[in-house]
């Protein structure tokens, strides 16, 4: 049971309620307290990325870790392994805290998550998705069957289209239970579900809500096979299931999903959509200005993209009448960009519909790049393109599309 916390506070934590109480204000996503060999430093994660706030004596360290491990109800005895527990509501911070502890070298580090409330704001627009884009994942969660796969390597982008996607089918009015790994923000129109705090398994917990009167289930990181099976039934039984899997592409999602899949068959009759999604930095307004593409920039985009294709979508997008890309000024890094002023990232989007022949390909065990080659002929904005709309838009630079997603610039 967690402790509150009240107005009666030691002085040395004057620091970290002001560290809280902006985290809270600017829907920060972590507070950190790092003890290092002479001082610890605070720091808070917003938007992913890292921003230090201040150092403190190193001396009030074991007190400060003391005090937030009893107001969190952890354990004294227990300082060797990782950590967690709860601070609740209370008069100098409004929302509840998770806590984790976790031993380093110089001693515990303590990591603090506020539960912000909702963010209504945050939608399939808002995250970034294209029209087209936003249009095909809307339909499949319309339909409230089947399959929905988000992919990527970024669990906190990850998160936030889930998020999104919650969003959109509330305002459908429909049942929802949201399996998750950590739960960042409380949502009243979901039920949610911490997996971490509850004794079964994510597959246990599918089994049982497949029993009750639930239209939809989401559920963070499917990366064993019985939670997969799981889903797959729920998915047959005429749930609809949104999961997010940790996988570099499609190729690679594909490739992860027959290996955990008993039945590829079972698996294709449900799977409707995967959604790639990739994270790129995003760029100050003073760190980047439009300019033409140099001879250098084009070579490299023909490694991700043929240009034709690309001139092809940025006309169907901006409607303009652009006769080559030697017309179109991309968003590139300026001299200001030495500053790495810290600013909210930009998501990029993909989309695999599996329709009948993907189905059908997908069930015969055919490899992932014969699927791969028929998908690529689907009428969606491809994760690259839409990486270049981005550059278009000032949301990111060509730099930094080239050293996200060129895997020749990666290596050099």
């Amino acid at each position: 049971m967690s402790k509150t916390i009240t107005q009666d506070n030691p002085p040395f934590l004057a620091s970290l309620f002001s560290a809280l109480h902006n985290a809270s204000f600017s829907r920060a996503e972590q507070i950190n307290l790092e003890p290092e060999k002479e001082y610890i430093l605070i720091s808070v994660i917003k938007d992913g990325v890292s921003i230090p706030l201040q150092r403190q004596d190193k001396n009030l360290h074991k007190n400060i870790s003391s005090y937030i491990r009893k107001a969190a109800g952890i354990e004294k005895s227990i300082k060797k392994e990782r950590q967690t527990g709860w601070i609740g509501t209370n008069a100098l911070f409004k929302k509840p805290v998770r806590v984790t502890t976790i031993p380093t070298f110089y001693g515990e580090k303590i990591l603090l998550n506020p539960i912000h409330d909702y963010d209504p704001s945050l939608t399939l627009d808002t995250i970034g998705m294209q029209l087209g884009t936003q249009y095909t994942v809307r339909k499949h969660l319309k339909n409230l069957r089947g399959l929905i796969l988000i992919i990527g390597e970024d669990p906190r982008a990850l998160k936030d289209t889930f998020y999104a996607m919650a969003q959109n089918i509330n305002n459908q009015h429909h049942n929802i239970t949201m399996l998750e790994d950590v739960i960042d923000q409380n949502i009243a129109f979901a039920n949610q579900i911490e997996t971490a705090h509850i004794n079964l398994s994510k597959s246990q917990m599918i089994e049982k809500l497949r029993e009750q009167d639930t239209d939809v289930i989401f559920v963070e990181n499917i990366h064993k096979r019985k939670t997969l099976e799981a889903a797959t039934q729920a998915a047959l039984e005429g749930h609809l299931v949104v999961g997010t899997l940790h996988a570099e592409n499609v190729l690679d999602a594909i490739h992860k999903l027959k290996d955990m899949s008993l039945d590829d068959r079972v698996t294709s009759n449900v799977l409707e959509l995967i959604i790639e999604q990739k994270t790129l930095p995003g760029v100050h307004p003073f760190a980047a200005e439009p300019k033409i593409m140099s001879r250098d920039d084009r070579k490299k985009l023909k490694r991700l993209i043929k240009p034709y294709e690309l001139l092809n979508i940025i006309r169907k997008e901006t409607g303009a009448d652009i006769a080559s890309l030697n017309d179109v000024a991309f968003y590139q890094e300026s001299d200001w960009n030495i500053l790495r002023l810290p600013v909210k990232p930009t998501y990029i989007f993909g989309l695999t519909e599996f329709d009948n022949t993907a189905k059908a390909i997908f069930a015969t065990g055919t490899n992932g790049h014969e699927l791969s080659k028929i998908t690529a002929r689907q009428p969606f904005v491809s994760i690259s393109e839409d990486a270049f709309l981005k550059a278009l838009q000032g949301l990111t630079t060509l730099e930094t599309i080239f050293q996200t997603l060129d895997k020749k610039e990666k290596t050099s």
